[in-house]
């Protein structure tokens, strides 16, 4: 269960993370100004807030195994539309819908982990799904620009959308209800 929800945190955070080496790649490709690369970078942070702080309204009428899986799903497929982009605009609003799907996710998994770890072992449960973060940076994000050297600047964007749709047929059968 645990390496499940730290594979979540990591297909979410280095989707997060590779956007700015990809900076010089859309400068190029999209003729965009600095000034609307920042955009393209925040699009994703403000959409996570704005829909996190939406959804926890509603958000515990559901079961929180079918709301990981629908996010993850939601997540992969808004990654594929940023992988599918062919104008800055389309790349914008996709990194907005993946900004909103990788925001539930993150909070998704926490409440996941207060809910299934007794409270003397959260703590290292917590930890361990934590080091997806340190990963991401350390092995996710030179993957993601390995990919961008030897292929395109779509293939990173294709690779997590096939490992976010693996993540979540998993997670559907491996967690609990």
């Amino acid at each position: 269960v645990l390496l499940i929800l730290a594979a979540v945190q990591f297909l979410h955070i280095v989707d997060f993370m590779l956007i700015m080496p990809l900076g010089p790649e859309f400068f190029r490709r999209f003729d965009i100004t600095p000034q609307q690369f920042g955009f393209l970078v925040t699009a994703y942070t403000f959409s996570a807030a704005l829909c996190s702080f939406l959804v926890a309204f509603v958000i515990d009428r559901f079961d929180r195994k079918h709301a990981l899986v629908v996010f993850c799903t939601g997540f992969s497929i808004a990654t594929l539309l940023c992988a599918l982009s062919v104008d800055y605009l389309t790349l914008l609003c996709s990194r907005a819908v993946a900004g909103m799907f990788g925001g539930l996710l993150s909070a998704t998994v926490f409440s996941i982990i207060a809910d299934l770890i007794p409270q003397v072992r959260r703590g290292k449960a917590m930890g361990t799904v934590m080091s997806a973060f340190p990963f991401a940076a350390v092995a996710g994000m030179p993957i993601g620009l390995l990919l961008v050297n030897t292929l395109n600047w779509r293939a990173p964007f294709i690779m997590l959308t096939v490992l976010g749709f693996l993540i979540a047929l998993r997670a559907g059968r491996i967690l609990p209800k």
